[in-house]
């Protein structure tokens, strides 16, 4: 099966490469790609993934023409070798169907890894200012996005009085729903 699908190993090699060329293919887009690599040998260490973050300009670009400031977000854990947590956002276009707008695969679901997806996301759009209300939806967990949503904003300069957006939080809704 690994001569058809390919090792983890190479395809984690391939990250820098496939980072250059959305970079390159679709102007604009938001790409981060965070790696640790061993200090005590770092002429001859292969970097080790941490976190990635993707918002593709076209993506940005539908969305912020289409789609209400409406954003919903939510993280699922990855059940491979490697593990970490999937963490996605959504928007509603104008049929109220589903529109993706970024995503990032980091190692935990905690407020150091939602800060990095929201300061990525806030350059990703412009910012979250006051000029335009936006609207969060998170189905858990709340407070911690809240923090990193309102740190992302002091961070990246979105607003010289940032101001947080309002939020739904929703309970826990079975997966028979």
């Amino acid at each position: 099966m690994e001569s058809i699908k390919g090792s983890y190993a190479e395809s984690f090699g391939r990250m820098r490469y496939y980072v250059d060329l959305v970079l390159k293919k679709n102007g604009g887009s938001v790409v981060t790609l965070q790696c640790d690599v061993d200090e005590t040998e770092a002429i001859h260490s292969t970097p080790v993934f941490k976190r990635f973050f993707l918002g593709l300009s076209a993506l940005r670009d539908g969305f912020l023409d289409r789609c209400s400031p409406f954003l919903g977000f939510d993280g699922c854990h990855l059940k491979r070798s490697f593990g970490g947590v999937l963490l996605a956002t959504i928007g509603l276009d104008g049929n109220n169907r589903l529109f993706p707008v970024a995503f990032a695969v980091v190692e935990s679901e905690c407020k150091e890894f939602w800060t990095f997806f929201f300061e990525n996301l806030s350059m990703l759009v412009g910012g979250f200012s006051i000029d335009k209300p936006w609207t969060f939806m998170s189905s858990s967990q709340p407070l911690p996005r809240k923090d990193s949503v309102i740190h992302s904003m002091h961070a990246t300069g979105s607003s010289s009085q940032p101001q947080p957006p309002s939020y739904l939080g929703a309970a826990y809704l079975p997966p028979s729903f």
